[in-house]
């Protein structure tokens, strides 16, 4: 079970599942399955592999930087991960890929997390929060499209909630960051934008808008082992004394 979050244990845990599905399944089946989208969403599938591919390369980054002599953690799961990708047929069965990934790479993979995470306080978000994360931003996005908020300024928003939800679904490759550069985008642009943050003003969603997002920053700082968003910062943004 994984109880922390860096992009090894992600990436372990994704291949962790992948060993114990049916080696004879359709590969696109097994896809479907472990990045969560339907089997006819080509698109969306494509997308979520590719970010699954850019994990090793995040990972060895990061291992460079905390563990320059740790070179040999990496270099054999690294080599099978990427044959697995290259060779690897979509329209064939699952064996394709899942053959690749030996024991050993396992074991390499549980290392280079173990390395990471000692350097790291990073906690994993339960799905109970992701979960109300979700809720929370999909009744956001409902209220703002019944808003009169200026039009630019309303695609702007629900541009970022979609940003969060998409986030959200796909907390288990990318972390919790992804969610966090969302909503500081929304942060940020409140307060450098002046004519931003004056059309917002003119509307009582705004406090529900900025209430709800420093409600799920909270849940994300916490799990990064942060304080949560001091009383000051919601001032600021809110213009409340």
């Amino acid at each position: 079970m994984m109880i922390h979050d860096n992009p090894a244990e992600r990436l372990l845990k994704i291949l962790q599942d992948g060993k114990n599905e049916n080696v004879n399944a359709p590969c696109r089946a097994v896809w479907a399955r472990l990045l969560n989208v339907e089997i006819t969403d080509h698109a969306l599938m494509m997308s979520r592999m590719g970010k699954v591919m850019e994990l090793p390369n995040q990972i060895i980054s990061e291992l460079k930087e905390k563990f320059p002599n740790q070179s040999n953690t990496y270099e054999h799961w690294s080599k099978q991960l990427s044959h697995a990708f290259l060779l690897q047929n979509i329209n064939d069965k699952w064996d394709t890929f899942i053959k690749h990934i030996d024991n050993h790479s396992i074991a390499y993979l549980q290392l280079s997390a173990n390395l990471l995470q000692s350097k790291s306080i990073i906690s994993l978000i339960e799905k109970e929060k992701l979960n109300e994360i979700r809720e929370k931003i999909d009744n956001l996005y409902k209220e703002i499209i019944e808003t009169d908020l200026d039009e630019k300024v309303k695609e702007f928003l629900l541009r970022a909630m979609q940003k969060i939800l998409v986030s959200v679904d796909e907390y288990n490759i990318s972390g919790s960051i992804p969610i966090m550069d969302s909503i500081d985008m929304v942060f940020g642009h409140m307060v450098v934008n002046d004519e931003f943050r004056n059309e917002m003003n003119k509307t009582p969603i705004t406090k529900t808008l900025f209430e709800r997002l420093s409600d799920v920053a909270n849940i994300v700082t916490v799990s990064q082992g942060l304080t949560e968003l001091s009383s000051y910062v919601k001032q600021l943004l809110l213009g409340e004394s």
